[in-house]
């Protein structure tokens, strides 16, 4: 500050401390808004004409928390987080992903770290289609529980297929032999017993692993449905086979190759 006063003595400084940022939004756009005349009396006009200036990029990022349904705060945070570790850059006023390869490695990596794996076996003998039949019945049950929603009971778990059995389902695999597994969003001995499954397995004599996530957001908002199956999007099929050891890696190097690479370039032109 003295710095200021020293070279630049006509300088008038004012410090706004805003403990709710939802306030610099109008208040026709939030409710806890400013109206204008509120806005220019705390900020002054010549500020209110800087902040319009940053329109376009307040406009990305509430495009962005749209997307992912999570608020403009966190839009902010995440890529603020990114910024630091490099892997996000302006150009012309623009932000630009950069070090993609590396920053999904990362993504992976890390992902992994936050999962329980949980040895299953059916109850009764199944066939190969036993695990997508068993996930469409839950859905269509979860879906009549949805229509008769009770406000006193929970609400249902989540689950999809996860790995090499979302990676068939979506079209994109070619490692078999692999366990089968599915995520569920938190342990329910109820949920594992209307799917027909059994705790009671060690690994070596699992006919299948279900996985709960700490990351459940992450991996639940992108579900896609095929054949009335919830399947793991091919972003988080990604993620997970990558650190497969059962040639995760090759199945990860194929849809990496066909699917995102090509997406990403295309998102740069």
């Amino acid at each position: 500050m003295s710095l200021l006063r020293e070279r630049l003595p006509g300088l008038r400084v004012r410090v706004v401390n805003v403990v709710d940022l939802m306030a610099l939004q109008p208040i026709s756009e939030h409710p806890h808004g400013l109206a204008d005349e509120d806005f220019d009396a705390l900020f002054t006009w010549s500020c209110r004409r800087n902040w319009h200036c940053q329109g376009k990029v307040v406009d990305a990022f509430r495009r962005w928390a749209g997307a992912a349904r999570v608020s403009v705060m966190s839009a902010f945070r995440f890529v603020e987080e990114f910024s630091k570790e490099g892997f996000v850059e302006s150009n012309s006023g623009v932000l630009q992903v950069v070090r993609l390869r590396e920053l999904m490695n990362r993504w992976a990596a890390a992902g992994q770290r936050r999962v329980l794996e949980i040895p299953m076996r059916w109850v009764l003998h199944r066939g190969r289609k036993a695990l997508g039949n068993a996930l469409r019945s839950y859905q269509s049950d979860r879906l009549v529980a949805s229509s008769n929603f009770d406000h006193d009971a929970s609400p249902r778990a989540r689950l999809c297929l996860a790995l090499f059995e979302a990676a068939d389902a979506l079209g994109v695999g070619f490692v078999h032999g692999v366990k089968p597994c599915l995520y569920l969003e938190r342990v329910n001995a109820d949920v594992m017993k209307e799917l027909g499954l059994s705790g009671n397995a060690e690994e070596k004599e699992a006919d299948l692993f279900v996985r709960i996530p700490g990351n459940r957001e992450s991996v639940f908002r992108g579900v896609v449905k095929t054949d009335r199956v919830p399947v793991s999007d091919i972003l988080q099929v990604w993620l997970d086979v990558s650190q497969h050891p059962s040639r995760g890696k090759e199945q990860g190097d194929l849809i990496w190759r066909k699917i995102l690479s090509p997406a990403f370039e295309l998102q740069k032109s």
